[in-house]
């Protein structure tokens, strides 16, 4: 569904230097006038299974060519196109670069590369997190705006931020989405139908250092703000809809993951997650369990009513160097569910059966770190941005991964 209203306005001077990685959201919003009736799920068993022989594969295909490195990404829903943002660095220089945001096609016939236009240069708003639409049709983006004008006495005043929306197609602007206090923005993601857009941000001390955030939530067709929620105490590094849109899951810095009315941002549970922040949340199939990635190298399953913890999913190192980044997905079968992290010593990606704790496949990926993750609407396939261990970004690859034969 297309949205036609104002395009964004262009500030005087140059940001040369991004927002800080925080996370991918899954968004979906629910019907205003019906409350969400959550009824109690089925047990989980809090016990792991028997080891189970656990399967290594090649990822494959091979890695197709990307000369910049890539920050965030998200894939159509028919696993066609990639939409991407990627780091431009001047070359043997540590100097500073600039960010644009890519499509990628992966699919028959398709081109790499299509970058997308704005008016003006990405230099005066950086982009970060960016999400497609349900029907591929559409990308958003969201954007930090700084104009160099304010950056005195206040730092914090000289940063604005707003949500762009591309025509896939074309690769122009069709609209920005603008009304949020929050300073940066990291994340966006459409609703299941497409007509509502969700994104995390932060919000500054004097010193341009984050000091909190939230979540806004814009309706797509009008334009408007719905509601926002910037009183966490900590930047909010990923969130995910219900497959029904009626609840919003929120996780982040402040080692709380928060379960609200996605209609009206009521509160319906905190859970606090015991001393470790969780990256990634993901909704199973049904809507009843909860599963997030957490710094301690685990990933968790909780029950959306109750807050009850049902499961742990051991696999990786706890990250002393990237604490917060392991990736949690439920694939549709609701049984399965698959992570990958930025460990050093692991870039390998784990599929767990939530029912039972164990293990069941494990993709190799030798010497090299996720970076980023997402998958298809039918959960056969992952997009990985995975990069090689002891080079940051600078020797990274883009790896489309079978997970289901």
């Amino acid at each position: 569904m297309p949205v036609a209203f104002g395009h964004p306005r262009i500030l005087a001077y140059v940001l040369a230097f991004g927002v800080g990685v925080a996370t991918l959201t899954v968004a979906g919003l629910a019907t205003r006038n019906n409350e969400p009736t959550p009824t109690p799920s089925p047990p989980l068993s809090t016990l792991p299974g028997p080891p189970a022989q656990e399967l290594a594969d090649p990822l494959a295909p091979e890695p197709f060519g990307i000369s910049d490195s890539l920050e965030y990404l998200a894939l159509s829903p028919d696993g066609n196109l990639v939409v991407a943002t990627a780091y431009h660095a001047p070359s043997h220089s540590m100097g500073f670069g600039y960010r644009d945001v890519r499509l990628l096609g992966v699919g028959p016939g398709q081109q790499l590369g299509k970058t997308l236009e704005r008016d003006g240069w990405w230099h005066t708003g950086t982009p970060s997190g960016v999400a497609m639409s349900p029907d591929g049709k559409q990308v958003a983006v969201a954007i930090t705006n700084f104009d160099g004008k304010k950056a005195n006495p206040d730092v914090r005043d000289a940063y604005t931020s707003e949500v762009g929306i591309w025509d896939t197609a074309t690769g122009k602007q069709t609209a920005t989405l603008t009304g949020s206090k929050a300073h940066q923005l990291y994340h966006v993601t459409f609703s299941p139908d497409g007509k509502y857009l969700a994104a995390g941000g932060a919000i500054l001390n004097k010193t341009a250092q984050p000091d909190g955030g939230g979540v806004i939530l814009w309706s797509a067709v009008t334009g408007k703000m719905v509601w926002s929620n910037l009183e966490h105490e900590a930047i909010q590094t990923q969130f995910a809809f219900s497959p029904d849109g009626k609840l919003l899951a929120t996780a982040g810095n402040d080692r709380t993951l928060r379960v609200w009315e996605s209609c009206n941002g009521k509160l319906l549970k905190a859970i606090e997650t015991r001393g470790y922040n969780v990256f990634s949340v993901s909704f199973s199939p049904n809507g009843k369990f909860l599963a997030g990635g957490g710094g301690d190298g685990m990933a968790r399953v909780w029950d959306v009513v109750t807050g009850d913890e049902k499961q742990v999913l051991k696999g990786y190192k706890k990250n002393y160097n990237v604490p917060e980044k392991l990736f949690v997905r439920f694939l549709p079968n609701g049984t399965l569910l698959t992570a990958g992290a930025a460990e050093r010593d692991d870039g390998s990606l784990k599929v767990w059966n939530v029912e039972t704790g164990t293990r069941v496949k494990e993709i190799a990926n030798p010497n090299a770190s996720v970076w980023w993750m997402d998958l298809t609407a039918d959960g056969k396939t992952a997009v990985v941005a995975t990069y090689v261990v002891g080079t940051w970004q600078k020797e990274q690859r883009l790896l489309i991964v079978p997970l289901t034969k």
